[in-house]
């Protein structure tokens, strides 16, 4: 390995120094740097094709700061840049110039699934600590709020409750994928008279406020990213890969690509916080209803601790036929789905785009199950499926393991985790969307 580090930048004309066991310094030119990126930072391939010895894969992660007014901070350009690389699963070079954007290279390979139960214990023990010196705690997912997002803020206001801390909910509307979720937390009072609108919910602020964002790190999509700069502190839980406009200035962090969703983070740390916890019946539907549409029913981006996950939450009295009733569509979704399969157009060979119909029941919704089901088709590597809505065209994105659809999702100023993603596109009618996204996808590296 340090032989084609090694050989790879000096090669190139530029210097490299070994400083730790596995960390490495490199100075380049602005010639030398374009090189590299024309060659996709062919050094990534290079050191994953690296024998071990045994089934484990060599990955690298490279961060590079340029165009910096001085040489320090080129230098915490590159900082910014490395630890951005590696919250998002690692196997990538992010460019990071100075501006608002990082351009990326690589991170084709899937994080390995499952995450340090090291870890998860001292994110318990952080949050007791915050839960223990705040006033009251607001919890708050992305917008459209789907069964991880809520079911992830059940379980921190789970959490809240051993604390005897008053706590809101901030929802603005919730995926009509998870209204029969949020109707059962309606017949609920510890729940029912959580929910704050994103714009009531300033109200709610107070001295040594506790803000817990989950299920989401970019501030687009957050509820409210106003109550960030307003609350006394903020702490992030979300297995998405960082997003390079993601949110600044928090307390603390846990964000796990290798998770398979928020509700698998917040099941991890239930059990370091209190080992005797008792969650109702609702709260453990809430947590596992997270896990099986993130993990289409325990198919995709499973671990260990997934499954531990799933094992504790059924001992807490969860029942996956209750969940599952959750997840049942509507004839006429059932039908919208069955059209929107038969306008699939296959591009080079494993790659599946489709096109839900204005008139769908529910267009964004419908195109999440379709781009679900087009995995289903021999071949079919990643799936995409556009649905128009009034205000945007929106694009889901699937993955069998080995495009990763995030990185297609970024082009677009979209996001997610590698092989769930998602984007908007304004000022575009659907099928100028189309045109788009195949002029991506004919270019990317498969």
């Amino acid at each position: 390995m340090d032989n084609k580090i090694y050989d790879y930048f000096q090669n190139s004309g530029g210097v490299v120094k070994r400083f730790e066991s596995d960390k490495y310094m490199f100075f380049l030119s602005g010639d030398l740097l374009r090189s590299c990126e024309e060659n996709r930072f062919s050094i990534l391939e290079s050191i994953k094709q690296t024998d071990c010895g045994d089934s484990n894969t060599l990955t690298l992660s490279i961060g590079v700061g340029f165009k910096g007014r001085t040489l320090k901070e080129s230098l915490d350009f590159a900082k910014a840049a490395v630890d951005l690389a590696l919250s998002r699963g690692g196997d990538q070079a992010v460019v990071k110039d100075g501006g608002t954007d990082c351009k990326f290279y690589g991170g084709n390979l899937s994080p390995a699934t499952g995450s340090s139960r090291v870890r998860a214990r001292a994110k318990a023990y952080d949050l007791s600590d915050l839960m223990t010196e705040c006033s009251n705690v607001i919890v708050m997912g992305h917008k459209n709020a789907d069964f991880d997002s809520l079911g992830a803020c059940v379980g921190i206001c789970k959490i809240v409750r051993t604390f005897n801390r008053p706590y809101n909910i901030v929802l603005g509307k919730a995926a009509s994928s998870a209204e029969p979720l949020y109707e059962r937390l309606l017949k609920d009072k510890k729940y029912s008279e959580a929910f704050v609108s994103p714009e009531d919910a300033r109200d709610c602020i107070k001295e040594k406020t506790l803000l817990v964002v989950v299920d989401c790190n970019a501030g687009a999509y957050c509820e409210n990213e106003e109550l960030t700069k307003k609350a006394d502190k903020f702490v992030i839980f979300d297995h998405h890969r960082k997003a390079p406009n993601a949110l600044k200035g928090y307390f603390t962090s846990y964000i796990e690509p290798k998770a398979s969703s928020a509700c698998e983070l917040i099941c991890e740390m239930l059990k370091y916080i209190n080992k005797s916890f008792r969650l109702s019946a609702l709260e453990a539907d809430a947590l596992l209803s997270g896990i099986m549409l993130d993990t289409k029913y325990f198919t995709l981006k499973t671990g260990i601790q997934t499954f531990e996950a799933a094992s504790y939450l059924k001992k807490q009295g969860a029942d996956t036929i209750r969940v599952k009733h959750m997840f049942k569509e509507t004839k006429k979704s059932y039908f919208d789905r069955i059209r929107a399969l038969n306008t699939s157009e296959i591009i080079r060979d494993v790659l599946a785009v489709a096109i839900c119909g204005r008139d769908c029941e529910n267009p964004v919704l419908t195109a999440a199950k379709t781009a679900d089901e087009l995995l289903k088709i021999d071949d079919i590597e990643a799936s995409f499926v556009l649905a128009e809505t009034e205000d945007f065209v929106n694009i889901s994105m699937r993955s069998m393991g080995k495009v990763n659809v995030s990185l297609i999702a970024e082009k677009l100023k979209g996001g997610g985790s590698f092989e769930t993603a998602a984007c908007q596109l304004y000022n575009m009618d659907i099928s100028e969307a189309k045109e788009t996204l195949k002029d991506i996808l004919n270019n990317i590296e498969i």
